[in-house]
């Protein structure tokens, strides 16, 4: 019979201890970042971007995109706010070239809509393109991660430029360091290399721009000289 009771206060305590060890586990699980709210997103980038890159690390691609589209909106919308008040002749001009005549609010939503469907479409390829870069220059760079992990960097990095983007300067830099955090962490990568992955990326543009505008000034130089000769 004592056998019987300490076989069961044994069995109790065994139970009790796996039950204290569950709920510690459970205390220190947290919440995937993907499951926060976008609000909650912009404050932990914001002010703990390393750990923000490190909970974020299991997150898809798609993650990040939703993020984007979403975000994007705010300067899309200030811009719209801001030349509905200040620029009402430029919107008209441009609602007229797109062969619509209307009044002011016909063509504040016009311009609205443009401005919506030109920075998603461009805005979105365009950013594709330049993560597609800066990965390219990451793997040069030692770095270990998928190209979802470059698009996350890039992506949720540019969160003080979108919300912020009326002081470029400022946010731009913050927003390069953020990238940098980002892709040191998804990459596992120095914060140097990070850099370097980004800046070969900017160098890169840099030169293409340079050949880019010899080209043109080149042929302008060609196609203006005849005509100076036969003048």
């Amino acid at each position: 019979e004592k056998d019987t009771k300490l076989e069961a206060i044994s069995l109790e305590s065994n139970k009790k201890a796996e039950l204290e060890q569950k709920q510690k586990i459970e205390s220190e699980i947290k919440i995937p970042v993907y499951k926060l709210g976008i609000f909650r997103k912009i404050e932990n980038v914001i002010t703990h971007p390393k750990v923000f890159f490190e909970e974020t690390r299991q997150e898809g691609l798609g993650n990040a995109l939703e993020f984007w589209l979403i975000i994007s909106l705010v300067p899309i919308l200030i811009t719209t706010l801001a030349a509905s008040l200040f620029g009402k002749e430029i919107i008209a001009k441009i609602t007229l070239l797109s062969g619509i005549e209307s009044n002011i609010f016909v063509m504040i939503g016009v311009f609205f809509l443009i401005s919506l469907a030109s920075f998603y479409i461009l805005g979105t390829i365009l950013g594709f393109v330049n993560v597609g870069v800066v990965h390219l220059f990451v793997k040069l760079y030692g770095g270990e991660g998928k190209y979802s992990d470059s698009y996350r960097a890039a992506i949720y990095g540019s969160t003080p430029a979108m919300l912020f983007f009326f002081i470029v300067p400022i946010t731009g830099i913050w927003s390069f360091v953020l990238n940098i955090f980002g892709l040191s962490v998804n990459h596992n990568i120095t914060k140097l290399r990070a850099f370097l992955a980004i800046f070969s990326a900017f160098l890169l543009y840099g030169v293409l721009s340079l050949g880019v505008v010899l080209i043109l000034v080149m042929n302008g130089v060609q196609i203006i000289a005849p005509i100076n000769v036969t003048a």
